[in-house]
Order: C-alpha cells, then sequence, then structure tokens
C-alpha cells in the first residue's frame, strides 16, 4: 500500500468581483507589513516562507530605525540649544561691537564746522528742525495759564481750610493739588531743557564761527599750513551763512527760544502773581 507524502498547497479560487474586493485589504495588510495572505494566479494563498522571512526583517529594520532615533533625539536636541546660544551670544556681541566702534567714530568727529555749514545749506532740513515751533508755543503759554490757575487754586484752598478744617473734600482736593504741583514741576522742566539744548546749539555755531575767523585771519597759518581751497572756501560761506541766513529759533516771531526763556517766563509769572494777590487781598 503506498501512501501519498505530497501535500497539496491551500488554495482557493476566487472570481473577479471577490477579487477586487480583496485587493484594497491585500494592499493595506502589505504597506504595514502584516500580509495575511497572497493572491496567485486568481487564487488565495498563505503566506510562504519566504514572506514571512521578509516581513521579519523589515519589522526588525523599522525597529532599530526607531530606536536609533529615539536614542539620538536627546542628543540633537542638546547640540540644537548649544548652537542656538552659540549663535545668540555671538549676535549679542557683534551687537556691542558695533556700537562701541559707532561711539568711537562719532567721538573722534572734530570737522563741525563741516557739519554746521551742511545743516545750514539744507533748507529742507532745517525747515523741519524748526516745524515744531508751533508746538513749543502751545506747550510755553499751557504752562503760563496752568501755573496761574494752580496758584489761584492754592489761594482758594487756604481760604476754605481757615472756615472748614474737617471737610473731608479738602483734603482730597489738596492731593489733587500736590499732583497738580507736581505736574506743572514737570512742565517748566520741558521748557528749561528745551531752552537748555538751543543755548547749546547756538553756542556750537558761535564757536564754529570764531574758528572759521580765526583761520581766515591768521595768515601765518595759511602761509605755514597747507589749505587748500575748498577749506578756505568753506570757512568764507561759513562765516557768510551765518552772518545772513542764521537766526534763533522763535515761537511765532513772539519769542525766541534760548537760554533766557525760563528767566522771561517766571519774570512774566511774577507779575501777573503779584496782581492776583492784589485783586484777592485788598
Amino acid at each position: 500500500m503506498v501512501s501519498s507524502s505530497v501535500e497539496a498547497p491551500l488554495k482557493f479560487h476566487l472570481k473577479k468581483p471577490i477579487r477586487q474586493l480583496f485587493y484594497p485589504f491585500h494592499l493595506l495588510l502589505f504597506i504595514f507589513l502584516s500580509p495575511k495572505f497572497l493572491i496567485i494566479d486568481n487564487c488565495i494563498t498563505a503566506n510562504g516562507k519566504r514572506v514571512c522571512i521578509v516581513t521579519a526583517l523589515a519589522v526588525i529594520f523599522f525597529i532599530s530605525i526607531t530606536f536609533y532615533r529615539f536614542a539620538l533625539s536627546k542628543i540633537v536636541s542638546w547640540n540644537i540649544i548649544i548652537l542656538t546660544i552659540i549663535w545668540l551670544l555671538k549676535d549679542i556681541v557683534l551687537v556691542f561691537l558695533q556700537n562701541f566702534f559707532s561711539e568711537k567714530f562719532y567721538m573722534t568727529v572734530e570737522e563741525a564746522e563741516t557739519t554746521c555749514m551742511l545743516l545750514m545749506k539744507n533748507k529742507h532740513c532745517t525747515r523741519k528742525s524748526f516745524e515744531n515751533k508751533f508746538l513749543i508755543l502751545f506747550h510755553t503759554v499751557d504752562t503760563f495759564f496752568r501755573c496761574l490757575f494752580y496758584f489761584t487754586l492754592v489761594l482758594q484752598v487756604l481760604t476754605m481750610l481757615d472756615n472748614v478744617q474737617t471737610d473731608r473734600r479738602v483734603v482730597i482736593l489738596s492731593v489733587s493739588l500736590v499732583l497738580s504741583v507736581v505736574w506743572l514741576s514737570k512742565d517748566v522742566m520741558l521748557v528749561m531743557i528745551q531752552s537748555m539744548q538751543c543755548e547749546k546749539f547756538y553756542i556750537t555755531i558761535e564757536k564754529a564761527e570764531t574758528a572759521c575767523i580765526q583761520r581766515l585771519k591768521n595768515k601765518h597759518y595759511l602761509d605755514v599750513v597747507f589749505v587748500s581751497d575748498c577749506e578756505r572756501n568753506l570757512c568764507k560761506d561759513m562765516v557768510q551763512l551765518n552772518r545772513v541766513s542764521f537766526s534763533k529759533m522763535s515761537a511765532c516771531g513772539l519769542f525766541y527760544i534760548d537760554g533766557t526763556l525760563p528767566l522771561q517766563l517766571m519774570g512774566i509769572l511774577t507779575n501777573y502773581i503779584v496782581v492776583i494777590l492784589q485783586t484777592m487781598f485788598l
């Protein structure tokens, strides 16, 4: 009796509609490296050894890559942080160096005559620098009237304190007066600072003109020191423009913005305060 030792492979013949139904599932399983069957010659068969070996190797490969990337992620993140810190420090150092050399350049500039000449010949720049005269006029007049108003208000509060000393509203009003005086002091300080800066600018222009005049009158300097025609013409133009076209900044022609403005403002305020005191106590 002869027994057959040949095993037939497990195959199931599929029709075309059923094969079309199985193709998407088979493709999805193949993409995720977990095929459950094979479709060969319109028949569905079990996975062979080759398919299992290839699938196992692919899974091991992707798992190895995942662990490798996970191990390197911390190292890469620290490297990125260190590089970012280094770049930030480099940028900060560059900014400080740029500021240092820029400041050094500005401090070593000694050609004041050329600067003043360019400022005075550039009408657009000069016009832009004097456009705030209306704002200066408004601020100065506003400071003057505020001083008179707050002084009158203080006198009225003092009169109220003589009659009613326990009124709570008087205390609140006194606090508001203190705040108003502080704010008024700020306005007066702004006027003084602005006048001081304008006066410094005028003094600088006068010094530049004086330096040009001294160079033009010093014949020994013109003969011994090599002076080009451009420098000589520059000094002449500087003196001429300063005498012809230069004038102090004025608030719409009412008063000049210079070092005497705070003194004039205080003098006018003193006169009006005396008038207010005379009208209230006489």
